[in-house]
C-alpha cells in the first residue's frame, strides 16, 4: 500500500515539477524505495530482520534471495589446532536483487539462483586446504555474490559453531551494496 502511495506522489510531482516523463517519476519513486531500505538498515534493521514480504518492506522491483544455515566442513582459523582438523562452518546469506521486468520467467537464468550460489560457495570453500580468517573467506564469498549485476545488496554471515564450548556460535557478518 505504501509503495502505491509513494508512486502516486511521484506521478503528481512529475506533473507539478515538469519531470521529463511518468517513467522518470517511477524511477524516482524506486529510488525512494531503495533509500527507505537503507534508512531502515541504518536504524539497525538488517536484510534478515526487516525485509520480509509480509512486512511490505521490499522496494518495488526487488526480490529477496536467502540461504539459511548452509553447513560444510573446512579447516579454518589462525591457531595451530585449527590447521589440520576440519570444523563445521555455517553460512547465511540474504540479498536483494533487482528485476527490471514485470514478471519472472520460468528458468534459472531469469533469476538470481540460490542453488547456483550455494554450489559456488561450496566449490570455493573446497578450493583451499586451509583458510586463515573467516573475514577473508566471507569477503571472497561476497565477491561471488556481487559478481551478478542484478544483486543490489547482500549480507553474509559465517559462523564457527563448535570452536568454543561455552558459546553457541561465533562468527562475523559482512554487508555490501552497489
Amino acid at each position: 500500500m505504501r509503495g502505491e502511495e509513494e508512486r502516486e506522489m511521484a506521478l503528481k510531482a512529475a506533473k507539478t515539477e515538469k519531470v521529463a516523463s511518468p517513467m522518470k517519476a517511477q524511477e524516482q519513486s524506486g529510488a525512494r524505495d531503495v533509500a527507505r531500505v537503507f534508512s531502515l538498515m541504518s536504524q539497525g534493521y538488517g536484510l534478515r530482520e526487516g525485509f520480509s514480504v509480509g512486512a511490505g518492506l521490499l522496494p518495488d522491483g526487488y526480490y529477496r534471495v536467502f540461504i539459511r544455515d548452509l553447513t560444510c566442513q573446512t579447516c579454518i582459523g589462525i591457531h595451530d589446532y585449527e590447521r589440520d582438523v576440519p570444523q563445521r562452518l555455517v553460512i547465511n546469506l540474504w540479498l536483494l536483487a533487482r528485476d527490471a521486468r514485470d514478471d519472472f520467467g520460468d528458468t534459472q537464468d531469469d533469476v538470481v539462483c540460490y542453488e547456483g550460489i550455494k554450489e559456488s560457495f561450496l566449490r570455493h570453500i573446497a578450493s583451499k586446504a586451509h583458510w586463515s580468517l573467516v573475514e577473508g573467506l566471507a569477503n571472497q564469498l561476497l565477491d561471488l555474490v556481487m559478481a551478478d549485476e542484478r544483486v543490489f545488496c547482500a549480507t553474509l554471515s559465517l559462523e564457527k559453531p563448535d570452536i568454543f564450548d561455552d558459546c553457541g556460535s561465533v562468527g562475523i557478518e559482512l554487508s555490501r551494496r552497489r
